[in-house]
């Protein structure tokens, strides 16, 4: 199995977890076994595009109990 153990944790890679089961994927988080995600700079570099912020959007004022 392709996993890795770092100073947090063992992690599992995507490829095992698809060939896995549910019953062995439950005893592997039971042993404390995560997936490990990327980051977002890890994501913006797997891209090979630069990282550019939305524009704001202006939905107008309040009209009723909207929670921000």
């Amino acid at each position: 199995m392709d996993h890795l153990r770092d100073e947090s944790g063992c992690y599992i890679s995507l490829e095992d977890i698809k060939k896995l089961g549910d019953e062995e994927l439950k005893n592997l988080i039971d042993k404390g076994y995560r997936y490990k995600h990327k980051s977002l700079e890890e994501y913006v570099a797997a891209s090979g595009k630069s990282l550019l912020p939305s524009e704001e959007i202006d939905f107008g004022p309040a009209v009723g109990r909207e929670v921000w």
